[in-house]
């Protein structure tokens, strides 16, 4: 299986298939989807003060908007992958890697397999959902590997 990221310089060249970048672009959508009574929404919203909801409170007023402007570079860098011809920047490869992280925590939370149950990759043939979560899985390994080289 040829590699789907490779280093070249400073540069690393993005060699996604079709099918690869047509799966990449749903992902914004599928986080913006994400609302309070999505089981996806306390995966990706830990709380920093679980037992002191004022100091959750001071701590979201803070940080909110940082953290909305940050994901949302996450997802502009990760469409950049689906660019034709793509070329990335290690921090370009960092945050497209932080949001495929976010598609697979969603997935995960949604097909109730973040804590368990143990065995679900013998499954992922019979279910969508599962092969998604494998495949961002496939795709973080590979980000990982190049980005340290």
């Amino acid at each position: 299986m040829s590699r789907l990221f490779v280093r070249d310089g400073r540069a690393i060249e993005v060699r996604l298939s079709v099918e690869d970048k047509a799966l990449l672009v749903q992902i914004p959508d599928l986080l913006s989807a994400v609302t309070t009574d999505d089981p996806a929404y306390e995966v990706l919203n830990r709380r920093g003060y679980r037992t002191d909801g004022t100091a959750e409170l001071e701590y979201r007023s803070l940080i909110g908007s940082q953290l909305e402007h940050d994901r949302n570079e996450d997802l502009l860098a990760l469409v950049r992958l689906t660019d034709p011809s793509a070329s990335v920047d290690d921090d370009d490869a960092k945050a497209a890697l932080r949001a495929i992280n976010g598609a697979r925590l969603a997935l995960a939370a949604r097909a109730d397999i973040m804590d368990g149950p143990q065995g679900w990759e013998a499954r992922i043939s019979d279910n969508p959902v599962l092969a998604a979560i494998a495949w961002l899985g496939y795709l973080q390994s590979e980000l990982i590997e190049v980005l340290v080289e």
